[in-house]
């Protein structure tokens, strides 16, 4: 049997999808922050927040047999969830006049939430995958996608050569794809 930790996001859902609680209770207790942070950013209302977040997962556990792992992953099909229910219930209370200050603007919204998720997607694998990277690897990646410094930027940043932070970046990067893609029968 494998631990909590070994399982993979996509392997819980199907569990979900078989009405399994404690899988359930497994992605729970690795998403509950992200879909949180996600909420409270949209909403700004942190008891709507918490309220979505429960919504969420009850949500989860309704529709995981939807869930198809061929058109994307676990993480990024429940952020995307959230963002939806999220954007309605915004949507929602400005129609009902709960935020009585300035006029939300979706399409803002939308583009910024978009790169949002992309960047809350992105954090959390990081952090998932974090042991499996060297401390140059990890602050490599990081400074190039969460920080917008090309490899030139982050070679004097760090007072690196460019060939050495090419390196940890390219490295780094092959590091995260083994461990998401693990290849058959290796």
């Amino acid at each position: 049997m494998h631990s909590p930790r070994e399982v993979s996001d996509e392997t819980l859902l199907g569990e979900v999808g078989r009405e399994s609680k404690e899988a359930l209770g497994l992605l729970f207790r690795r998403y509950r922050s992200v879909v949180l942070r996600v909420a409270q950013r949209i909403l700004r209302d942190a008891s709507e927040a918490e309220d979505l977040c429960q919504e969420v997962f009850l949500l989860l556990f309704q529709k995981a047999k939807l869930f198809d792992p061929r058109k994307g992953t676990a993480s990024s099909w429940i952020i995307q969830i959230a963002y939806h229910r999220a954007m309605n219930r915004r949507q929602y209370l400005a129609h009902r006049q709960h935020y009585n200050s300035q006029e939300f603007d979706e399409q803002e919204a939308g583009g910024r939430g978009q790169q949002l998720i992309d960047e809350i997607a992105a954090r959390h694998l990081l952090n998932r995958l974090r042991e499996q990277l060297t401390e140059e690897q990890r602050e490599t990646l990081e400074l190039h996608f969460f920080e917008g410094y090309s490899l030139r930027e982050i070679a004097e940043k760090t007072n690196r050569t460019l060939g050495n932070v090419r390196h940890h970046f390219y490295r780094g990067l092959e590091r995260l794809r083994s461990n998401l893609f693990p290849q058959k029968g290796a």
